[in-house]
């Protein structure tokens, strides 16, 4: 699948819902930054630019409810066999 979005623009994108989550439960940003530990200045500039560090977005997104949706973005692989696992271990050890 092609995205059409840039990496930027997903993230702009993603902080504007964050933004709109929040206002939606009337938390304001002094009480944000407090409970998820991230500071002041770095929450505006996300909710600005998009910019955050991974472990500030977990904990904003956690103070939302929402960090239950981030972690299904990454589901574990199925395997149906250790050889599978094996082949994937030995293709990985060859790059």
């Amino acid at each position: 699948m092609i995205s059409l979005y840039t990496p930027k623009e997903h993230a702009q994108l993603i902080a504007s819902r964050v933004r709109a989550i929040r206002l939606s439960k009337g938390i304001n940003v002094k009480e944000i930054t407090e409970r998820s530990g991230v500071s002041y200045s770095s929450y505006r500039r996300f909710e600005r630019t998009g910019e955050i560090s991974f472990v500030s977005l977990l904990a904003v997104a956690q103070i939302l409810g929402l960090d239950l949706e981030l972690n299904s973005l990454f589901k574990n692989i199925e395997f149906e066999s250790l050889d599978q696992i094996d082949a994937l271990d030995k293709k990985e050890r060859r790059r």
